[in-house]
């Protein structure tokens, strides 16, 4: 018997060495998992204060994204290790001719760069940050609306957001998420400059006029190479997601040429794209799986 319980307590003593030396613990799935092999992973989400705010909802649910988006950057920063994290959190507005001279500063103000941050001071600063990332969101909307009619509002230009600001912001170091809010239309105003090349622009305008209710549509446009102007710049590490998509004609195929759209002009940029992180404005965004899954992903 005493050989037995001198057995189990040798035994006992090996395990717990053994855990010791490992450095293992347990977590609980609440806790970030530490990912010290990684990228630090920047989130930029874009945002078209155009004509949709006027639609009902539009604005909360925009909220809500933004809301989500910084929680996971949240999760993703901690699991890095706030003190040495590098990773960011950055929201954006596409140009858009006549908006408040205040947007960009408050935009900025929903930007939290953990590399211009002193470590010491991260912990406290992120806890500020989220204290007031709520009304700081609302004070943004509440800027950028301008009435319940469409004409009081000028379009969002995407196309000049990613060929001259993105740029500027992706680098090999990160990987870049980029998370766009709009309603899927490449529209501005007709006496801004428009680029055309054979059968593409910075426009989507005129894609519509030639393809909205032709039962053949994405065949005839993939076979003239029609879309959106591709831009020759380079997007190193850059995964895209386009959320709160709104056909605004009720012509079945409209929702079809909008992704085509999407996905034909990332992919022709070298921006990755997945089919299913193209999402309709069709169910509450908080439980949306697709926009949780890009985020997660």
């Amino acid at each position: 018997m005493k050989k037995l319980i001198l057995i189990i307590s040798i035994l006992a003593l090996a395990i717990g060495l053994i855990i010791s030396l490992s450095g293992d613990k347990i977590t609980t799935a609440s806790e970030p998992q530490m990912r010290f092999d990684s990228k630090p992973i920047q989130y930029i989400t874009l945002l078209c204060l155009d004509d949709r705010l006027t639609k009902p909802g539009q604005s909360e649910r925009d909220k809500e994204i933004i809301q989500l988006a910084f929680e996971q950057f949240e999760k993703v920063a901690k699991g890095h290790l706030l003190i040495n994290s590098k990773d960011r959190f950055l929201v954006c507005i596409a140009p858009q001719i006549g908006n408040d001279s205040n947007l960009e500063s408050l935009a900025q103000s929903l930007c939290f760069d953990l590399p211009k941050i002193a470590a010491k001071d991260r912990v406290a600063t992120l806890n500020d940050f989220k204290s007031t990332l709520s009304t700081k969101i609302d004070n943004l909307y509440n800027a950028g609306y301008r009435g319940d009619q469409s004409s009081l509002y000028s379009g969002s230009d995407i196309w000049s957001f990613i060929n001259s600001t993105l740029p500027t912001m992706t680098n090999e170091e990160y990987d870049t998420k980029l998370l766009v809010l709009s309603d899927g239309y490449f529209d501005f105003e007709d006496g801004k400059p428009q680029l055309i090349a054979n059968n593409r622009s910075t426009k989507s305008e005129h894609l519509f006029k030639k393809f909205r209710g032709n039962t053949n549509a994405l065949a005839e446009m993939k076979a003239g190479d029609f879309g959106i102007l591709k831009t020759d710049k380079v997007f190193p590490n850059t995964t895209l997601c386009i959320a709160e998509i709104y056909p605004k004609n009720p012509d079945m195929l409209e929702w079809d040429i909008l992704s085509y759209i999407w996905e034909d002009w990332a992919t022709a940029c070298g921006i990755s794209i997945n089919k299913e992180h193209i999402i309709q404005s069709n169910i509450p965004a908080v439980i949306n799986p697709s926009i949780v899954g890009f985020l997660n992903s």
